[in-house]
């Protein structure tokens, strides 16, 4: 189904009608490809993104932005009532070939290149427990194509850490695969566990790196938790679940359809299909992949050349 069926009637209509911002205020955010500066937001808003993010808030005057964004106010009733008991939610896009429109719950935005990369946010929330919710799944797609245009790759996936060998770790597979029970495994023998749910991998000074994003799903190590903390990629793994550990390298065709399958809202994109694709085989071609058996009891991380 057509966003703009299920969250909202008539986004274009809504979002040329949306002149005014929530308020003069900013936030600078220190995250993978930014800094990042939105402003239009409101004194409430300011607050619910550093009460949501405090490690990641940069001072205002912080210069070199790479992307900005502008918070809209729209009223509520622009956006539809949704049933969500028992739903698993989602945003929806919309492709074009110089923009990206979002819809979801309370929320409407734009990632536009006039030339370069900035965005909008329609919202009718103002604060509270609900915004962080609402700029979190803005902010996924906005770093995804920031960071596709400075020759990286968001990617739904486990990030760890051997901290000893200064080595990171890209776990990936389907829901369900086990990236957040291999992940708990691997930190108690010792890992950083940077995210279970998505993770930044950026080419940078000639090494490929993987680096710490604030979206998590059942684990993050807050307590060691730093903003732009990047570590080589010595490894990629397809995760299978099995009665005993064991590794075997996949084929450059694996590895590329798998990563293709863990790339969040560019997988879909038809305009930016091409770019992704060449980041990908960028990436195979210098990080190894290998598909990873692994059981309950945890082993695995010798595997991954992690300490016992």
């Amino acid at each position: 189904m057509p966003y703009a069926d299920f969250y909202v009637d008539d986004f274009d209509g809504v979002a040329r009608r949306a002149t005014a911002t929530w308020g003069e205020e900013a936030v600078v955010l220190d995250l993978a490809g930014g800094p990042y500066r939105f402003e239009g937001l409101s004194n409430a808003q300011v607050l619910a993104v550093k009460g949501h993010w405090p490690k990641y808030v940069l001072p205002n005057e912080t210069k070199g932005t790479t992307a900005t964004a502008c918070v809209m106010k729209v009223p509520t009733d622009v956006f539809k009532p949704v049933a969500t008991s028992g739903w698993e939610y989602n945003v929806e896009l919309r492709f074009e070939e110089k923009r990206v429109n979002i819809a979801g719950l309370r929320l409407m935005g734009e990632v536009a290149w006039a030339p370069h990369l900035q965005g909008r946010l329609f919202t009718s929330v103002d604060g509270g427990e609900y915004f962080p919710g609402v700029f979190e799944n803005f902010c996924r797609a906005l770093l995804s194509y920031r960071l596709l245009d400075a020759d990286g790759l968001v990617v739904h996936s486990a990030g760890l850490v051997a901290p000893e060998r200064e080595a990171g770790f890209l776990l990936i597979g389907r829901s369900g695969a086990g990236k957040s029970t291999a992940s708990k495994f691997a930190r108690e023998r010792g890992a950083i566990v940077l995210s279970d749910d998505l993770n930044a991998l950026r080419f940078r000074d000639g090494v490929w790196v993987i680096e710490r994003l604030p979206f998590t799903g059942d684990l993050r190590d807050t307590a060691r938790e730093q903003p732009h903390e990047a570590w080589p990629l010595t490894g990629i793994y397809r995760l299978e679940k099995t009665a005993s550990e064991s590794l075997r390298t996949l084929s450059r065709a694996e590895a590329f359809a798998n990563l293709l399958a863990c790339s969040p809202a560019l997988n879909r994109d038809p305009y930016r299909r091409e770019q992704l694709e060449a980041t990908l085989e960028k990436l195979i071609a210098s990080v190894p992949a290998y598909a990873l058996r692994f059981a309950l009891s945890g082993a695995f991380w010798r595997l991954l050349g992690g300490a016992e």
